[in-house]
């Protein structure tokens, strides 16, 4: 993945995407559509420029030579390039199967904490993978603070009839390092999880089983700052109304 920062151009976000794909198309001899254009996400662009484009759809050797080139120029615009590697999002999975009003988040937050706090795989993970974390802090510190780093959104999700519309769970957690490895091997912990609702009501929480699919999150990281639909008006991470459309992308 790489950054394309813009300078020149008319000011125009469409045109000046359009001429961005151009420009790299006819350096590789390639069609415009097959360059993916997307926007990074906040605090994560080279520099002060806000023109700044996430680029996709090139191979590896490609990425690599416009590295090299460091910057493309025209009669229109400049476009120079930085290799772009976006921290993890800490975003676990979705969860559905809690009978829990979508009000009642912190209940459900605080059920997700409790779950993790006396999950024995996770507790060793995090105590023995702590990079992010100050090197002061006690292997039970740095867990405490990991668990109280859990997060939890609510999402609607359109299910195949007669089920309709439910309501579906996001878990996210502050990485304790940022070796994606490593926190591949976290994920599969929070997927094996047993999470019961509070007080042994509500439900038991299991992992929604239709993959939300994104090219530029890759899926496990979805829905993430980089999501291509961040871009649309009135967009609201993943719902109902956009899982077809994040599918359709996927394609």
């Amino acid at each position: 993945k790489i950054i394309g920062v813009i300078t020149g151009g008319n000011g125009d976000r469409i045109a000046n995407t359009e001429r961005l794909q151009c420009h790299i198309a006819d350096r590789f001899n390639m069609e415009p559509a097959q360059i993916q254009i997307s926007t990074p996400g906040r605090g994560e662009r080279p520099g002060p420029d806000p023109i700044a484009w996430l680029i996709l759809g090139l191979s590896r050797e490609q990425a690599r030579y416009l590295l090299d080139c460091r910057a493309l120029v025209s009669d229109t615009l400049t476009v120079t390039f930085h290799s772009y590697t976006p921290r993890d999002t800490g975003f676990a999975d979705t969860y559905e199967g809690l009978t829990i009003p979508i009000e009642e988040g912190a209940a459900v937050r605080d059920t997700f904490r409790a779950a993790v706090a006396n999950d024995a795989n996770i507790s060793r993970f995090v105590r023995a993978h702590r990079k992010e974390y100050p090197a002061y802090m006690t292997s039970d510190e740095a867990f405490n603070l990991f668990v109280t780093t859990i997060r939890v959104q609510a999402i609607w999700l359109l299910g195949q009839l007669p089920r309709g519309a439910f309501i579906a769970w996001n878990v996210y957690f502050v990485p304790p390092t940022q070796d994606l490895d490593h926190l591949a091997t976290l994920r599969s912990f929070f997927r094996r999880l047993v999470v019961n609702g509070p007080h042994g009501v509500g439900g038991q929480a299991s992992l929604y089983q239709t993959p939300l699919r994104c090219k530029v999150c890759n899926g496990t990281d979805h829905p993430s700052n980089l999501c291509p639909l961040e871009d649309v008006p009135g967009y609201l991470e993943v719902t109902h109304e956009t899982v077809d459309e994040l599918l359709d992308i996927s394609r």
